[in-house]
């Protein structure tokens, strides 16, 4: 009875082994994943993207659907992505004959040089110059005084567009 019981206890275990080790069979880990899997850009912007590989630290190969709207420059687990036009895109992370994807959305607010919100115009763009925006919306651009049209540099707070005039501190006249 004792030699049963011994028979019985290897058997279970044994069965309890080969479970274990199916389930191990059957939950494969995936090879490549990105992080994050969206993101939500404006033209000019750039991003960070990671991809986390198994086995870690991996080359990675990247792509974009539409380079014409996002760019990708990366190797191994991080890349970064360069917004250039709107639209959506796929960004791709390719390991060992597997594809992850980023889906990007890129909006393109600067375009436009104004949003009319209850009647007001407001500029979506810094002003680089009297009457011309900035190139890129992070682009400080130039200081005006309400109404007026002489700018002031961001960066040389004495320089002024068109040169040569001084701080106005006449009330300003009209709604513009």
């Amino acid at each position: 009875m004792l030699l049963f019981k011994n028979y019985l206890s290897c058997g279970i275990l044994l069965l309890a082994f080969n479970l274990q080790m199916s389930n191990v069979a059957h939950s494969q880990t995936v090879p490549i994943s990105l992080s994050p899997s969206k993101l939500e850009m404006i033209v000019g912007e750039e991003q960070p993207l990671w991809a986390t590989t198994n086995p870690p630290g991996q080359s990675v190969t990247w792509t974009s659907s539409d380079a014409s709207k996002v760019s990708v420059e990366g190797s191994y687990g991080n890349a970064k992505i360069i917004a250039k036009a709107a639209g959506t895109v796929n960004v791709n992370a390719t390991f060992n004959g597997q594809t992850s994807s980023c889906i990007v959305t890129i909006y393109d607010v600067f375009s436009k040089e104004g949003v009319t919100i209850n009647g007001v115009t407001w500029a979506t763009r810094n002003v680089n110059a009297p009457g011309t925006f900035a190139e890129k919306g992070s682009d400080a651009g130039m200081l005006y005084q309400w109404n007026r049209r002489i700018g002031w540099s961001s960066t040389k707070p004495l320089t002024s567009s068109p040169s040569g005039h001084s701080w106005n501190s006449s009330n300003p006249m009209g709604t513009t």
